[in-house]
């Protein structure tokens, strides 16, 4: 991540306006009232409803043009889903491996290769948007907001009034350059690790702009609901150290592995429940379908799972072998014999 003057982009957020220079000429992008909004959407939902029959495609069957193309078939779905569980995977094992410079290194090099791999898919996917009913109406909405929202620093004039063919290159040039100036989830994660937004958090949480959260900025919302995600994590039982709270991925693979791990016990109190309804059964077994048969199968123990495979095993060599003739009812009767002697 490059240099950020985290400083200025707390001040940024709490006064709600960005000030930026564009071709020697001074704006300000207010961020968005309450007003604007409502009418951003009014528009949005007026143009998809006038225009719903003007247009061949929308996002719920977008998909049908992209496969029909190749673009983007459910086979790329398939491995960009593949991807998104790898890059989990990689997370996990930074965090679990945190002690391990040379494996640190080398995880945190697959997990931007895996980064930079689901991007490339992601652009691929939304390639063909634009076609889209709700693309049109994203269009007319956004430009409603910049107009409202851009205004001359000196004057405090609106920069735009209305868009004629003289001023809509501009308007497309300033869109870019507010749209490139969002902050962006890494960013706001490194502002609510600050220690100058962490003495403004701590001081006063509850109220710290003094408005109701309806009124809040958008950035102003992000930068809360982070915060509250980091106070979660200091809180936590089981909080991470330092190191990981501030790496991005190898937090996220705290966060997997604490996810892991309550619905591990989570299964493992399902089976606590099985057992006592059934307290002298050595494994359980419950009537299903494929889809949920690998979830039952967690909530049998290693040695029970052990028992069904060698069951399944005798099973398959001799569909009529009687049950004292099974493999863990042999090994039963061999121990008892055993510890009579």
């Amino acid at each position: 991540m490059e240099n950020i003057n985290v400083s200025l982009m707390i001040h940024r957020i709490c006064l709600g306006k960005m000030f930026f220079e564009h071709n020697d000429t001074d704006y300000v992008f207010v961020q968005l009232d309450n007003e604007i909004k409502y009418k951003a959407e009014r528009l949005y939902d007026n143009f998809i409803e006038d225009h719903k029959y003007q247009y061949e495609w929308n996002l719920s069957n977008i998909n049908k043009l992209t496969n029909y193309l190749k673009i983007w078939t459910p086979e790329d779905d398939q491995h960009l889903t593949s991807i998104e569980k790898t890059l989990d995977t990689l997370k996990l094992n930074l965090y679990t491996n945190r002690l391990n410079t040379e494996k640190t290194k080398n995880t945190k090099l697959q997990i931007n290769i895996k980064k930079k791999n689901i991007h490339t898919l992601l652009t691929k996917k939304h390639s063909m948007d634009y076609l889209t009913l709700e693309h049109g109406a994203n269009m007319i909405k956004n430009e409603f907001i910049i107009i409202n929202s851009l205004f001359y620093e000196n004057s405090n004039q609106k920069v735009f009034s209305d868009l004629n063919d003289t001023s809509y290159d501009q308007f497309i040039e300033l869109s870019s350059v507010v749209s490139d100036s969002f902050i962006s989830i890494p960013t706001y994660k490194l502002i609510a690790r600050s220690e100058h937004w962490k003495s403004i958090w701590n001081s006063n949480k509850n109220k710290l702009f003094d408005k109701s959260s309806y009124d809040l900025s958008d950035e102003q919302k992000t930068l809360i609901n982070i915060s509250n995600m980091y106070d979660r994590i200091y809180e936590h039982p089981e909080a991470p150290s330092e190191q990981v709270i501030e790496d991005d991925d190898m937090l996220d693979g705290w966060m997997i592995y604490q996810k892991n791990k309550t619905e591990k016990n989570k299964k493992q109190s399902e089976a606590s429940e099985l057992n006592n309804k059934h307290p002298n059964a050595k494994e359980i077994f419950v009537v299903t379908d494929q889809k949920d048969s690998e979830n039952i199968s967690q909530l049998n123990s290693m040695q029970s799972t052990m028992i069904l495979k060698d069951r399944k095993k005798a099973l398959l060599q001799n569909k009529d072998v009687d049950d004292c003739n099974l493999p863990d009812v042999q090994r039963e009767i061999l121990n008892k014999m055993n510890s009579k002697r």
